[in-house]
Formats: C-alpha cells, structure tokens, sequence
C-alpha cells in the first residue's frame, strides 16, 4: 500500500475514509475486472460511515462536555457539580484520541451548543432548578477548546457566568 494512504490513515482517519471513498467511486465506474460479487457501492457506504462515526462520536462527546458546563453556571452550588466536572473530563478523555484535524473544522460548536442549551435546561427543570434563560445563544467557545489535550474544565466553565 502506498505509504501517503498509510500516513493519512494514521493522521486524519476521517480524511482517509473520504479518500477511499472516492478512490472507490472511480473504480465503480469502471467494473472491468472487478468480480460481479463485490457490492461496491455497500462498501463505500460502510467506508464513508466510518469516518461520520468516528466525527459523530467526538460531536457527542463536545456536547455533553457543554451540557455539564450549562449545568454547572446554573445550579454551581448542587452536590453534584464536582461529578460533572470529573465526568466532563471523561467525556473528553473518551473523545481526545478520535478527533482529527479535518474534524476540527467540521464539529459544529453553534448546533452543539444549541442542543447542550434544550438538554441542560431540560435536565435542569427536572430537578427543580431553573432554566438558564439567561446563557448566551452564541457559543461561548472555540473548537481548540475541546481538542487540546488537557480539558481546561474551569477555564471553559468561567465563561458561563450568570447575571449579577
């Protein structure tokens, strides 16, 4: 194999599932010589999946770092702020090695923050604590936020302050 295809499916899992993908597509088009048996376009479709796996995964795990972020600003003094922060930095241990570079420009941090916002005020409410009407509707954060290699958890929360 050639080693640039190694060396970017070492780098970039989620560039290199695009490129095989697509290096696949332009074999479909000529099956000469292709056994009849080999369900390429099912192949490519498994391919392609990987890589939106792997970028779905590290997407879900940003999310929940900010859910217990939200969480956090709002209700600081609940028992359970130390456990969100302790499992915000598992979120974010789970996720640190399967993020790529080209991820980091496809993570999406407004939707994100949009659906961390209804989850934390929904989980919130269910306890009894108020909703936090007051968050910003724009993400407070950056994609280097969540990708370094430490998650700064107090640092992040810090800009999550409620009105005085």
């Amino acid at each position: 194999m050639d080693d640039k295809f190694t060396s970017t499916y070492d780098a970039d899992f989620l560039v290199w599932t695009e490129q095989q993908a697509r290096a696949l597509r332009a074999l479909a088009k000529n099956r000469a010589n292709l056994p009849n048996e080999l369900d390429l376009e099912h192949v490519i479709e498994e391919i392609e999946d990987l890589g939106r796996s792997e970028l779905n995964a590290v997407r879900s795990q940003i999310r929940n770092i900010m859910i217990h972020l939200i969480k956090a600003a709002c209700d600081g003094e609940s028992r359970a702020a130390a456990h969100w922060a302790v499992e915000a930095r598992a979120f974010h241990g789970a996720m640190i090695d399967k993020v790529t570079p080209a991820m980091r420009t496809r993570l999406e941090l407004q939707k994100l923050w949009a659906q961390a916002r209804r989850y934390a005020s929904a989980d919130l409410v269910a306890f009894g604590r108020s909703s936090p009407d007051w968050l910003p509707s724009q993400c407070p954060f950056e994609p280097e936020d969540f990708v370094e290699e430490f998650l700064d958890y107090a640092k992040l929360a810090s800009r999550l302050s409620p009105p005085a």
